[in-house]
């Protein structure tokens, strides 16, 4: 069974869900890498939690702590999640802000899961942070819909490796869900920052960046073309 631990990052101009696959050899690695990294770091207590945004902009448990030592902390958690032998799965939608974006984006995460599942030939469960609670039915429904009749649009698929239905829950004890949490923060600010450059901010994040690119069994984002 594969665990996909999903979250959303999002700005103005885009919508990203990104997960973290784990089977059950990578998942107690995951899980104690974080534990013993996340122990050592500004963010050691067990009512602290890792969130990208915060390690970024230096806020909560990480405002005393320089830019330096913030990358390196982040860097830190992603060679964890990758020494667990973890994949990542992202999947953005370039749409201001719009009710139907998550909703999209969700959909084409659920394929991409679909697919890395059938590849490794067993089936996925999707846990998802419990924050974003009116997502909830609409998650819900749209993976239902992807089960029963297919995911339509240009390349449909009939999801069949994802099984059951998203489960939600709390993020604070959750080191899977956090690990979710700075992948799809990083992927969002990356795809950002990769087209402009100079300030400090774009600087971290391609930093950052080949220590979870070697992890990403797919990464795209879908931009509606304008006429």
């Amino acid at each position: 069974m594969i665990v996909g631990f999903f979250d959303e990052s999002y700005y103005q101009d885009s919508f990203w869900f990104g997960a973290v696959l784990v089977g059950p050899a990578e998942l107690p690695q995951l899980l104690e890498e974080l534990k013993l990294a996340k122990a050592e770091s500004p963010a050691e207590h067990s009512y602290q939690e890792l969130h990208g945004s915060e390690i970024f902009a230096g806020k909560g448990p990480w405002a005393s702590s320089s830019i330096e030592e913030r990358k390196f902390w982040y860097s830190r958690f992603l060679d964890c999640i990758a020494a667990s032998g973890a994949r990542v799965v992202a999947k953005g939608v370039g749409l201001p802000t719009h009710a139907a974006r998550e909703v999209v984006a969700f959909r084409y995460l659920v394929e991409e899961v679909d697919r890395f599942a059938a590849q490794r030939g067993q089936p996925a469960v999707l846990l998802g942070d419990e924050s974003q609670h009116k997502l909830h039915f609409a998650l819900r429904r749209e993976l239902k819909d992807a089960q029963t009749s297919g995911t339509g649009g240009y390349k449909p698929r009939l999801v069949q490796h994802v099984m059951d239905t998203p489960f939600f829950g709390p993020s604070t004890p959750s080191l899977g869900l956090q690990a979710a949490d700075l992948v799809a923060f990083l992927v969002r600010r990356y795809d950002w920052d990769r087209r402009r450059s100079g300030s400090p901010a774009a600087q971290a994040s391609l930093e950052l960046w080949p220590h979870v690119q070697p992890i990403i069994a797919h990464n795209r984002k879908w931009t509606p073309k304008t006429r």
